[in-house]
């Protein structure tokens, strides 16, 4: 015994391949971290869950739905005007009929959201070290301020919009990457699946999707050694099937172009200093069952809503200046990184990081889009901006976002700002490619892929 441990030392001293250089190695630690911070995550959300997306203003309970047929929870949902998504409405109500509760999708699926966004991103870096050192630490503090402040009000889309994003940037760029058809096609499938579900999270949504989706479809259409078309086609199809569908629905029952009937009022709480207010119905009291709040899905809400949203875009109209001067204070307060939900107020040394490094990171990614609009415009004859690219792609999503949020509705930035900082962990910088590259090979394909700046 006393010899085999002598030659074990020697060996782990004195030979490459030793369990020591093998665990330190980057691929191993890697795994290892990533496995670590998903345990980290399981332990810091025990006894957190999200509210059921149909509680929203306290009109509807999944419980409402348990004696309705089948039939009659698609006619709810393909008829309602509220701003509820419907994919998560649905898996609510199908969640309480089949086991009595919601929480498949307010407990499970909210805590697979919640750490497998920042899995995603861990992934994403793991070829280079210290780029997936940095992102787990961020990660680390981000997840952790973000399960406390979310309790102020959990709504469970503010953690699944990151999750179907970044789903989508992995997917899309694995069929990019490989040069296997039939792989190539099941990414592009999964790609425009998990971009559809990302789209039906959240009402302003619609806004991105076609930009989104004619980006992948001419990046698609660009790739060699397999038929143009096909790949373009599996990503195109679940994005109609899913989003073309639901908002064609939506447009012919309610001429709504987004799922609620609620922006005017959202806008309204951002806008309310700079508009003149409009002359409103009196709507109905009446509500659902006892002790809930007024039904909106009402022909008064959606007018008095229209009639808002009308006033704030005549106020862009009539004082551009002034409305875009308000619009980047707006943003900036939003980049401030609010931590209060009402009466919710977390307060420790880890929140103050967490603010400082979010402000750091999210002024570092507007002055990344900015280079990347520069870039875009006045890149040189041999480097290419691919806006596709995962570092880029994920830029002008997230300002994008960040704009969509900021302006769109106040009074709590604290629970918005979660849905991007899985995004802004990733520290994403802006890339140019080689025109003589074809294809990306990797994530982060250095030798093909530089930073500009």
């Amino acid at each position: 015994m006393r010899q085999f441990i002598y030659d074990l030392t020697e060996s782990c001293l004195h030979h490459k391949t030793t369990m020591y250089s093998a665990l330190l190695s980057s691929s191993a630690l890697t795994r290892l971290l990533q496995c670590g911070f998903a345990l980290i995550g399981i332990y810091w959300l025990q006894g957190k869950d999200s509210s059921p997306a149909l509680s929203w203003m306290n009109i509807y309970m999944p419980e409402d739905f348990v004696n309705y047929s089948w039939l009659e929870v698609f006619n709810f949902i393909s008829n309602t005007r509220l701003p509820l998504p419907p994919h998560i409405s649905f898996a609510e109500i199908a969640s309480q009929k089949l086991f009595g509760s919601t929480e498949i999708v307010t407990k499970t699926f909210y805590k697979i959201s919640f750490i497998g966004a920042y899995l995603i991103i861990l992934e994403m870096a793991r070829n280079h070290l210290r780029r997936f050192l940095v992102t787990w630490v961020v990660s680390s503090l981000f997840l952790f301020c973000a399960i406390n402040i979310h309790q102020g009000n959990p709504q469970g889309y503010d953690v699944f919009l990151p999750f179907f994003v970044l789903l989508f940037v992995y997917f899309l760029n694995k069929s990019i990457a490989t040069q296997r058809r039939r792989y190539r096609n099941i990414s592009a499938l999964l790609a425009g699946i998990f971009l559809g579900c990302a789209e039906l999270t959240r009402p302003f949504m619609i806004y991105l999707l076609p930009v989104v989706s004619g980006l992948v479809l001419l990046r698609l259409w660009r790739l060699p050694h397999a038929p143009r078309y096909q790949c373009a086609m599996f990503f195109l199809i679940p994005v109609l099937l899913l989003s073309g569908t639901v908002h064609l629905n939506i447009w012919f029952k309610h001429h709504q172009l987004t799922f609620s009937n609620n922006t005017g009022y959202n806008l309204s709480r951002a806008w309310g200093r700079l508009i003149i207010v409009p002359e409103l119905l009196t709507e109905p009291t009446s509500s659902q069952a006892p002790g809930r709040w007024p039904d909106l899905d009402t022909n008064e809400h959606k007018i008095n809503s229209d009639r808002f949203q009308r006033a704030v875009i005549q106020q862009w109209i009539t004082h551009p200046i002034q409305s875009a001067s308000f619009a980047l204070s707006l943003i900036n307060e939003f980049l401030t990184g609010e931590t209060r939900i009402y009466s919710h107020d977390p307060n420790s040394i880890f929140i103050q990081a967490y603010k400082l490094i979010y402000k750091l990171l999210a002024s570092l990614l507007i002055i990344n889009l900015m280079v990347l609009v520069y870039l875009k415009l006045f890149h040189s004859t041999d480097r290419v901006v691919d806006l596709t690219e995962t570092d880029n792609l994920i830029i002008w999503l997230t300002g994008c976002l960040i704009v969509l949020m900021a302006i769109g509705e106040k009074g709590e930035e604290a629970r918005f700002v979660i849905s991007i900082l899985p995004l802004i962990a990733f520290v994403p910088l802006a890339r140019t490619v080689s025109r003589s590259v074809t294809h990306l090979k990797s994530f982060a394909a250095v030798d093909q892929i530089r930073f500009h700046w």
